[in-house]
């Protein structure tokens, strides 16, 4: 019986969508799984049409209608993601994996940065999350922001942490996402990207030189003892990139740290 009501709903989908829909929400755990499966038949665009239906049901109680609902999730366009973008984007963070996948693919297409601006304070934590996939979607989503938020600082640190993710697919979206920030953004955190200079992986060693070349002045400068230590650094691409960053630090300041490094250089030889 239940399949032949879930083929023929299918099969004829357009006039009863709200109601199977609502159906999701209903009391018999049975009436809940037919139309789960319903869903799960029917084509993208006529699930658009009934998204603020659909997307409330990725909090639901049962998984398997938490699933229905984040299967088609991400097939529902950036225009019907881009309106009910309040009500899913809290998903990232969700319990059930399915259901953070989900939003994390949906997040993905979603490319307005005034949009991602507006939702930085749910975005930015998940950068946190143990879940790799999620913090990656979260990662490019903060490289799209743009200037106006790039200008802060609040979420470079975040960034820089996940350079250091266990997950390759994570480090290299903070690589581009740090591409992205302003050198004022990252001046309070000038020591953690000397830092990474030194870091076993090409390319954090490369979005490192990248950050540097974007440090202002002042930065520089209480960094140019550390600067001076990478002179000989065995990759080229960093020689090369503090050259140049030396090059902006004021020249008493340069000296300075020269100096010191020198007298702890001839402290320790004679320790």
């Amino acid at each position: 019986m239940r399949r032949a009501a879930v083929e023929l709903l299918s099969s004829h989908p357009s006039g009863v969508a709200p109601a199977v829909i609502d159906r999701l929400a209903a009391v018999s755990p049975m009436a809940r799984l037919a139309a789960a499966d319903i869903l799960a038949a029917w084509p993208a665009a006529l699930i658009s049409r009934h998204a603020e239906r659909v997307v409330p049901q990725l909090g639901h109680s049962e998984s398997y209608v938490r699933r229905a609902a984040a299967k088609v999730l991400p097939e529902m366009g950036t225009d019907v993601l881009t309106r009910l973008a309040p009500d899913w984007l809290p998903r990232l963070a969700h319990a059930d994996e399915t259901v953070r996948h989900a939003a994390a693919d949906a997040l993905e297409m979603l490319g307005d940065a005034a949009l991602l601006r507006m939702h930085a304070a749910t975005l930015l934590p998940c950068l946190e999350s143990a879940d790799a996939k999620v913090k990656r979607a979260v990662a490019l989503a903060v490289g799209k922001m743009g200037r106006e938020l790039h200008a802060a600082p609040q979420h470079a640190p975040l960034l820089l942490r996940r350079l250091h993710d266990r997950s390759p697919t994570v480090r290299a979206a903070a690589i581009d996402a740090i591409g992205c920030l302003e050198g004022g953004a990252l001046a309070p955190h000038a020591a953690a990207v000397v830092c990474k200079l030194d870091h076993r992986e090409v390319a954090v060693r490369e979005a490192a030189a990248s950050a540097l070349a974007r440090l202002p002045r002042p930065a520089l400068s209480l960094q140019a003892h550390a600067l001076i230590a990478r002179l000989e650094h065995t990759d080229s691409a960093v020689r090369r990139a503090v050259v140049d960053a030396l090059s902006r630090v004021p020249w008493t300041a340069a000296a300075q740290a020269q100096a010191q490094a020198q007298a702890q250089a001839q402290a320790q030889a004679q320790a």
